[in-house]
Parts: structure tokens; sequence; C-alpha cells
């Protein structure tokens, strides 16, 4: 099925952040909530949201939306003569 017929889950730039910082670079609650200058309990009920949806995303089969997030060269752009998604940058998400 192409990634434009499935349902989207949207992730939030701040969700996103959470997980880099508690997932990607092993930080601890407090650390990173430092880093996203936030409360502990702030960054843990932002971490534990993103993760609901990425499982709902996983579970269910959706694609999954990063929005908000600043852009990486050459990632989420149209290819030629596809059409641009109200200009939001969709990337694909996958799991090694």
């Amino acid at each position: 099925m192409p990634l434009y017929e499935l349902e989207e889950v949207v992730l939030a730039a701040d969700e996103m952040e959470a997980v880099r910082l508690a997932d990607d670079e092993d930080l601890y609650g407090t650390e990173a909530a430092v880093r996203m200058k936030v409360s502990r309990q702030t960054f843990d009920r932002i971490l534990k949201r993103a993760r609901g949806k990425i499982a709902h995303a996983l579970v269910k089969g959706k694609a999954l939306r990063i929005e908000g997030a600043k852009a990486v060269p050459g990632v989420g752009r149209p290819k030629a003569g596809r059409k641009k998604t109200r200009g939001r940058i969709t990337r694909r998400v996958s799991v090694e």
C-alpha cells in the first residue's frame, strides 16, 4: 500500500525531540528535560505521549508524520512530478 493511502499519526516536534533524547541519546529524564528546557514531569508526559503514538502507528500499520521539525536537506522533499502535501514535510520512519 502506498504511503499516501495510509492513515497518519502525527508526532509533534517536541515529542520527536523527547524520543530522540531518551531513546537515541540514552539520556535520563532530568538531563533530557534540561536540554528541552521543561520540567522533568513535563518531559515524562511528552515522552509517554510520543511513545504511545509511535506504538499505535506501528501496531495499526499507520504512517507516522513528524510536524514542526526542522527540515533536513534532501529528506522528505517531493520528487519531480509529485504533489506537495500542503507545504508539510513527510518523513518515513524505519525501525531496524
